[in-house]
């Protein structure tokens, strides 16, 4: 068809050299345009190439990285259908260790009041000693004057 469009015009304007001109300009410039375009199909065919390997190639490692989670998950997935023994297990723990707050209970009140008691005697104990003690002081000091006087002379007999 291309062929037969360009036959009309070439016969129609035979006589125009400006014409002619013009027509042999446009057919060039098609003629390159077609060029252009089957290039462009080219790379475009190249590019879709290229994409559809990289594509199958993500989808192979993505395959494999699939596969490896999944055997690293695997032990995890039989605990997960444990699921009612875990929590049945973890029922029977949370009562035990209520039974043993509930039995430890009476005996740690009892130590705490036993500590209680004992540290108040302890504290009316040195309250006599340091009852004691203060009345003592008086004698403390006394025999500390008696004891300076004492080194102060036998100090000054050395010397002489």
């Amino acid at each position: 068809m291309k062929t037969f469009v360009v036959f009309v015009i070439a016969t129609h304007t035979a006589d125009d050299p400006k014409l002619r001109t013009g027509i042999s300009k446009s057919t060039n410039a098609i003629n390159k345009y077609t060029l252009a375009i089957q290039s462009q199909v080219t790379l475009t065919r190249d590019l879709l190439a290229k994409l559809s390997q990289e594509a199958d190639q993500l989808k192979l490692h993505l395959e494999q990285e699939m596969t490896s989670m999944q055997s690293q998950l695997k032990p995890y997935r039989s605990l997960m259908e444990m699921g009612p023994q875990t929590e049945e297990l973890k029922q029977k723990l949370d009562q035990h260790f209520l039974d043993f707050q509930m039995s430890m209970s009476p005996l740690v009140q009892s130590f705490q009041s036993q500590l209680a008691q004992r540290s108040q005697e302890l504290q009316k104990n040195l309250a006599l000693y340091s009852e004691e003690l203060s009345k003592l002081d008086p004698y403390a000091q006394d025999l500390k004057a008696q004891l300076t006087a004492l080194w102060e002379s036998f100090a000054k007999n050395k010397q002489s």
